[in-house]
């Protein structure tokens, strides 16, 4: 089978030791081992996450001696060799198996379910102290930057339905919204000439991410950095068969859904996509290098000054309005 007809899907799975430990190097050399078109993504403290390219008959793709792809690895198969290793690979469950496991859940808990449920307020409740003053599960705010085209009236409108100050700057017909908020939460627009928007958010724990809202009313969303330590497990440009080697080279540039995304945005020239792709590429396959770089990068794509997005996304920034947290919401847009 060419790499033109095969049909697969990148499964990202975890590895763990059922110790707690990193096992990624002992995750590697298996997958090396067999030759097989995966990435290593890293350790996150409690497992590794693997990318998998797993066909629609359950096959891992892997290589030959001659760098040809086989399918004779079943994912069934590779799980086994982990176990052998003292190794558990989680492949995780398809949308038909997850159904299987709710029915067996309810099933087994089917009454107490109910029972829950039909169960008053204070009973469910027991588990929180009396005394908690609604902090305890309180979630972090969120630094947010709103990039786009709109003047200070969306600004004042954001300060006054999320309660929180809004500074706004500007420059060259551009502008940035930054604030800080645990709310849910959306760009305001007034028409498509505010388009696109483009929103920044960085939370205090995991991921940036980015919502962006196109010209014709489309959302995608992006996450630069998710794949930025992805690397491959294999040396792509020791693949001997050019068209195997472009296979995986696709499958790890494309498997985050960057430019499904963008297509779906259908922007045009109003962004230049391959500095987007690079904004989210893995490190390793030549993607910008550094967290914020990449975040800088990205926006940057959309055409916004490289002054207003340092001002919308550095460091002082983001510590000023952590200071600012305290001021009275009356204050509104600055």
């Amino acid at each position: 089978m060419s790499a033109e007809q095969i049909a697969f899907q990148v499964a990202f799975a975890s590895v763990d030791s059922g110790d707690g430990g990193d096992c990624g190097e002992r995750a590697e050399r298996i997958l090396r081992r067999e030759r097989v078109l995966a990435a290593i993504r890293g350790f996150d403290g409690e497992a590794t996450t693997v990318l998998l390219p797993i066909t629609e008959q359950g096959n891992v793709v892997a290589l030959d001696a001659e760098g040809r792809l086989r399918f004779d690895l079943s994912a069934v198969g590779l799980q086994t060799l982990f176990a052998d290793a003292g190794l558990t690979l989680h492949l995780g469950y398809a949308d038909h198996a997850l159904d299987e496991v709710d029915a067996e859940l309810e099933q087994e808990f089917g009454e107490v379910f109910e029972q829950l449920d039909e169960a008053p307020d204070d009973l469910i409740g027991l588990a929180v102290s009396e005394r908690d003053d609604g902090t305890l599960f309180a979630p972090d705010p969120v630094h947010v930057a709103e990039f786009s085209r709109r003047g200070p009236w969306a600004a004042r409108v954001t300060a006054q339905l999320l309660a929180t100050p809004v500074d706004y700057l500007e420059d060259a017909g551009w502008s940035v919204y930054r604030y800080r908020t645990d709310r849910a939460h959306g760009a305001i627009s007034g028409s498509s000439a505010d388009r696109p928007i483009i929103e920044v958010n960085v939370p205090v724990q995991g991921d940036a991410w980015i919502e962006v809202d196109g010209s014709r009313g489309r959302t995608a969303m992006f996450w630069p950095n998710a794949e930025r330590l992805t690397r491959p497990v294999l040396e792509i440009d020791q693949i001997g068969v050019s068209e195997s080697a472009e296979l995986y080279r696709r499958m790890l540039s494309e498997a985050d859904g960057t430019r499904d995304e963008l297509a779906e945005l259908d922007l045009g020239d109003a962004i230049d996509a391959d500095a987007v792709l690079r904004a989210c590429l893995p490190e390793a396959l030549g993607g910008i290098v550094g967290e914020p770089e990449r975040l800088r990068a990205f926006v940057a794509a959309f055409g916004v000054p490289a002054a207003l997005v340092d001002a919308g996304l550095n460091d002082a920034g983001l510590e000023d309005g952590e200071r600012r947290g305290a001021s009275h919401p009356a204050d509104g847009c600055r």
